[in-house]
């Protein structure tokens, strides 16, 4: 069975950023699961 693509909400993008300015990018990336590339289009996204 094929997974669909994730959807984070504005709440989840704004604490995985929070998450990684206080724990550090990779930690927060490992704990959602989510790729570094994604993290740092979060981070833009979140400082627009």
């Amino acid at each position: 069975m094929k997974k669909g693509r994730r959807s984070f909400t504005a709440e989840d993008r704004l604490a995985i950023t929070q998450e990684g300015e206080r724990e550090g990018a990779m930690v927060a990336c490992r704990k959602y699961n989510v790729a570094p590339s994604l993290y740092n289009s979060l981070e833009e996204e979140i400082s627009e």
